[in-house]
């Protein structure tokens, strides 16, 4: 058996494997058979390990996830938040900590406590709620997926209203598309800027860069931001851990709890806007033609345009967004956060899924 780590390989390695804020990429590869796993392994034991947005992760994460908290909590804390996690999700990771699995029905998830404070037993905790603050969304669908340029006039006109706009596309390549359109056609004062460049919003920046970047979305679009018109283009990026409030969202056809985060930067605070926006209205890029049976191919696996939009690659389970758009059609508007149990429970957990 290979010696876990000499002292003098621990003393020099240790600090340099984990620091104590990173991303959760750096944590899951304690899970993985990977050259010195087992030191990022001892940087976490005896540390609460803290893992934000947790219903991020696709299955793949959410099995090594399990995997570290296994371990993890053999001898160590963890605590996991999150504004849209399923109770399928929900279950495996408290079985991670010994909890018994529920296996809980759709009607036994549907009475749920949200939000909700839950130990490792699985038992539901007192929780005080900071805010009662509630909101009704308008989701409209456009049928305008295969080009989101074409909302060019409705972004125009929102921008003379006084309105800031946040559009969140699946994929960076699209996401770049129409900035490069928009550049060509509405003012660049009202475009979003760092450090005074027209600037969209993506993953592939450096970490330095991202972090200033991130500084500059929070401090042009958070609370108590100066009002006027605004145009922020981006990615997934921009639905989790900031500080956007947006009179208007325009986004791409994504699973339902993923939506509800991009909705979470729509109205976010109490402030005066414009009067075309008193409303809190998404509009829902979707397919030209009604369904997403044309973007699969007779193996069931998604098209090469289809994957080119996000769909069948950053969200692979295109049942997830066939049930997401049926709903949305049949149920506006939506009710925030009243309605999250039941929108995360019956259209994005496994088990309650049909075939479509």
């Amino acid at each position: 058996m290979k010696a876990a780590a000499t002292g003098a390989q621990l003393g020099r390695r240790a600090p340099q494997t984990i620091p104590r804020r990173g991303t959760i990429d750096q944590a899951l590869l304690s899970a993985l058979q990977t050259p010195h796993a087992h030191l990022r392994s001892v940087c976490l034991d005896r540390q609460l390990l803290v893992v934000d947005e947790v219903h991020a992760s696709d299955p793949y994460m959410r099995h090594l996830l399990t995997e570290l908290l296994r371990h993890h909590l053999a001898s160590s804390h963890a605590l996991l938040l999150s504004a849209t996690l399923g109770a399928v999700a929900q279950d495996a990771f408290l079985g991670a900590a010994g909890a018994k699995q529920s296996g809980s029905k759709l009607d036994d998830a549907l009475k749920m406590p949200y939000p909700a404070l839950t130990n490792g037993a699985g038992e539901h905790l007192p929780l005080v709620v900071a805010s009662t603050r509630t909101k009704s969304v308008t989701v409209e669908s456009v049928p305008h997926l295969s080009d989101p340029g074409a909302l060019l006039p409705t972004i125009q006109r929102a921008l003379a209203q006084g309105a800031r706009i946040l559009v969140v596309l699946n994929t960076v390549g699209r996401t770049l598309a129409l900035q490069r359109a928009v550049e060509d056609t509405v003012p660049a004062d009202t475009l979003f800027h760092c450090r005074d460049i027209i600037t969209p919003h993506h993953g592939r920046y450096s970490p330095a860069d991202r972090e200033v970047l991130d500084a500059a979305v929070s401090t042009r679009m958070g609370k108590g931001s100066n009002s006027g018109p605004l145009l922020l283009i981006g990615t997934q990026t921009l639905e989790q851990s900031l500080d956007i409030d947006a009179d208007l969202l325009i986004t791409d056809l994504c699973p339902m709890d993923v939506l509800l985060q991009r909705i979470g930067r729509l109205h976010r605070h109490d402030r005066e806007r414009p009067a075309s926006m008193k409303e809190a209205r998404c509009l829902l890029l979707t397919p030209e033609n009604g369904s997403l049976k044309d973007w699969l191919q007779s193996d069931g696996e998604a098209t090469g345009n289809a994957k080119r939009i996000g769909l069948g690659s950053v969200y692979a389970d295109l049942r997830t967004l066939q049930l997401t758009w049926d709903y949305l059609r049949q149920n506006p508007p939506i009710e925030i956060p009243r309605g999250n149990r039941l929108l995360v429970e019956s259209k994005v957990d496994p088990r309650f899924q049909t075939v479509v």
